[in-house]
């Protein structure tokens, strides 16, 4: 088996497997308040100023939104439209972290780092479940290496190229997006002793490209919002994270992104420890001198943004997928160094082994016991890959390459079954997606509908329409007056069951579950239904 054809199917499974993840319904709360947010822009073409639900909306700057305006326009108002940029995104950090690690090392290295970046767990997670960040990692990734190639080569295209796509990210994330590629390139340079790049007078023009793309948010956020809108934008959201000017916290320890990188760099966990492990032993160990690493980029980058991150007092594990593609780099490096140590890399193999065993238990049982998989067919990919994998094992074993191409093959099957089982049936968990379903096929989703004591955006999203909260006086006003309708809610609605008696037609219960916050009860079939929500779809 060659190289060319175990690059072709590693590059089919890992197109098919993205490519599948287009049809999966959105997830709530962000990705499917994105959605509504982006539709809601489409239909009143309010583009500077974002609102939600008709409401001034400030959280998330709007590149998110107005490239899926664009989606929604060319494709019609889909699941698989809402996604397609945030995709088209992780290829271009996949493409970008490639030539960055190319121009860095040598083509071995750069193809290992794309390899790595697109076959980590975070990166399936978040080319599925869209929020900002597959955005936001594609425009950092591209500007690091466009602006390093700057650096070294002095070609204005680079230059203004590079902070387009820092002021892209900017869009996506708000100031993230420059700190990332100045970290990366400012340890670089730093290490280096190139003085003269922290004073480089064609930087302003770099300045003026990213004022010149960030103008239009800007002065959406002035017209809606004040300067109390600039200013969340710039500082509050991000940097008033660590001061505590941000009123979001929820008191994640200083070491919980560490927790979140063992899975969410799932299975390349143990090599990315232990290249970081090498560089930071290397720089100490040299004192910082300036021939301590090969670069500094993807250190710098990797390292100084996740640790401002872990000081941050709000964190989810997202926030740091941004320098994912950085760690890819100096893992794939590290990776390259390890094969001349027999003992380490020995230690290595036997690690990533233990990882995929784990994997593949952790599989087995989430599709045949938690969410067993419906549809046999599903199977023969999966053991297609693994059949794969296993070949490659066998046959390649002196060729360093193999654990690596095994892994990734290994990932791609897991990832496979996440696509095509796990999430299809898991957001089925969510009621606004069924609630939409019958409301079309009943007729009903014409009809006056109402919350009470609840709200889901997957609902508005897949309904296509807002609905509105009603209160117990209102509901009962127009109950009186017989007009045909739909309330949605929860105990409330049950209440109002009770109470309407003869006037109801129909009830459907349906159950409600955070598929974003998954526990163990919720996971065993048995206990699942103790941690279900009933929602009330009552018919007057």
């Amino acid at each position: 088996m060659t190289d060319r054809w175990v690059w072709a199917l590693l590059g089919i499974g890992i197109a098919v497997v993205y490519l599948l993840g287009l049809w999966v319904p959105v997830m709530n709360v962000d990705a499917a308040q994105y959605a509504v947010i982006s539709a809601e822009m489409l239909h009143s073409g309010s583009y500077l100023q974002v609102t939600c639900r008709g409401l001034n909306y400030l959280d998330k700057p709007p590149l998110l939104f107005w490239l899926n305006t664009v989606a929604f326009r060319l494709f019609g108002i889909s699941t698989a439209s809402y996604k397609f940029f945030s995709l088209l995104s992780v290829g271009v950090a996949v493409f970008s972290v490639y030539r960055l690690a190319a121009d860095l090392y040598d083509r071995r290295t750069a193809l290992r780092a794309a390899l790595l970046l697109a076959t980590c767990q975070a990166f399936f997670l978040f080319a599925n479940d869209v929020r900002t960040d597959a955005l936001l990692t594609g425009m950092v990734t591209l500007a690091v290496w466009l602006l390093f190639r700057y650096g070294e080569h002095k070609k204005m295209v680079y230059l203004i190229a590079g902070s387009a796509a820092v002021g892209l990210a900017m869009l996506a994330k708000g100031p993230i997006g420059l700190v990332v590629p100045a970290a990366a390139l400012g340890s670089h340079w730093l290490l280096q002793r190139r003085w003269q790049m922290f004073l480089h007078w064609p930087w302003l023009v770099g300045a003026a490209v990213i004022v010149v793309l960030l103008a239009p948010m800007t002065y959406g956020l002035y017209r809606q919002f004040g300067m109390e809108g600039v200013r969340f934008f710039f500082w509050t959201q991000s940097f008033g994270r660590i001061t505590g000017e941000s009123p979001w916290r929820n008191d994640a320890g200083f070491f919980y992104f560490w927790g979140e990188l063992l899975w969410a760099y799932l299975p390349w966990t143990f090599w990315v420890l232990a290249a970081l492990m090498a560089q930071v032993n290397e720089l100490l160990r040299h004192r910082l001198a300036r021939n301590a690493l090969p670069e500094a980029i993807s250190l710098g980058g990797f390292l100084l943004p996740f640790i401002a991150l872990s000081f941050s007092q709000f964190k989810l594990s997202h926030y740091v997928f941004v320098v994912f593609p950085l760690a890819a780099v100096f893992t794939a490096a590290g990776s390259v160094r390890m094969e001349r140590s027999p003992r380490l890399w020995r230690l290595m193999l036997a690690l990533q082994a233990l990882v995929l065993l784990c994997m593949l238990i952790g599989t087995g049982i989430l599709n045949l016991t938690y969410f067993p998989v419906q549809r046999t067919v599903l199977w023969l990919p999966v053991l297609l890959f693994l059949a794969a994998a296993t070949v490659i094992a066998l046959r390649m074993r002196k060729v360093p390459e193999w654990i690596f191409y095994s892994a990734a093959l290994v990932a791609v099957a897991v990832n496979f079954l996440m696509n095509t089982n796990v999430y299809p049936q898991l957001v089925r968990y969510q009621a606004g997606l069924p609630i939409a379903e019958r409301l079309k096929e009943r007729n009903w989703d014409t009809l006056n509908l109402s919350y009470l004591d609840y709200h889901d955006y997957a609902l508005e999203f897949y309904l296509g329409r807002s609905l509105p909260w009603y209160d117990r006086a209102t509901l009962d006003s127009l109950l009186a007056e017989g007009r045909p309708m739909v309330v949605i809610g929860r105990d409330s609605a049950r209440a109002l069951l009770q109470r309407a008696g003869s006037r109801v037609q129909s009830v459907d219960t349906l159950f409600n579950h955070s598929v974003t916050r998954l526990s163990l009860d919720f996971l065993n079939p048995r206990t699942r239904s103790q941690t279900l929500e009933p929602v009330y779809m009552i018919r007057f």
